[in-house]
């Protein structure tokens, strides 16, 4: 079976640290950051915030199933996992 990838309708990378946004068409989405710090060879590690689409940008969303606050140390894979389950809120 053939993951789906989800590809970010924003993305910007500035001062050692990615930000990525991706929209659903629930009117759901997530913010995406990885931070870069140099000098140390450590994995880098996602976060993840639940964000709310409006006609202004988004708001970040603390109050759905997925998660009550931002999501640290995630890989790659549960990133796309969770971008999942925001898809079908």
């Amino acid at each position: 079976m053939n993951k789906k990838i989800y590809k970010p309708v924003m993305y910007k990378f500035e001062s050692n640290i990615e930000q990525s946004l991706y929209r659903f068409d629930n009117g759901y989405g997530a913010s995406v950051v990885r931070i870069f710090i140099q000098g140390f060879k450590i994995p880098r590690k996602y976060e993840l915030c639940v964000i709310k689409w409006n006609d202004y940008g988004y708001n970040l969303c603390y109050d759905t199933p997925i998660a009550g606050d931002v999501i640290f140390g995630l890989s790659k894979e549960q990133v796309e996992d969770i971008l999942g389950k925001i898809e079908k809120l």
